[in-house]
This record gives structure tokens, sequence and C-alpha cells, in this order.
């Protein structure tokens, strides 16, 4: 199991996503608050999870 998670904000959003463990996946990043930062997530889970 993994756990994602988005802090929102008007302008960007902050991505962290965590194992089972708690253990940080990767470091967290963050996307703009449009298209393209949404492409970046779903390119990022893609990447990490298959």
């Amino acid at each position: 199991m993994y756990y994602v998670g988005i802090d929102v904000s008007s302008k960007k959003h902050y991505v962290c996503i965590l194992d089972k463990n708690k253990e940080l996946i990767i470091k967290p990043f963050s996307i703009a608050s449009d298209i393209q930062g949404l492409m970046l997530l779903s390119k990022n889970k893609v990447y990490y999870f298959g």
C-alpha cells in the first residue's frame, strides 16, 4: 500500500508519497496548479507504481 499526500494551494501543490511503513518513496516535489502539473503528477505515478 502507498500513501499520497497533496498539500493543495492556489498556485502550486506539494506531493509526498510514502510506502506502507511510512517511509518516503521519493523526495517531496511540487506541481503547478494547472494541466501541466496534473500531467507531471500522473507521469510520476506511472514511473513509481507501474
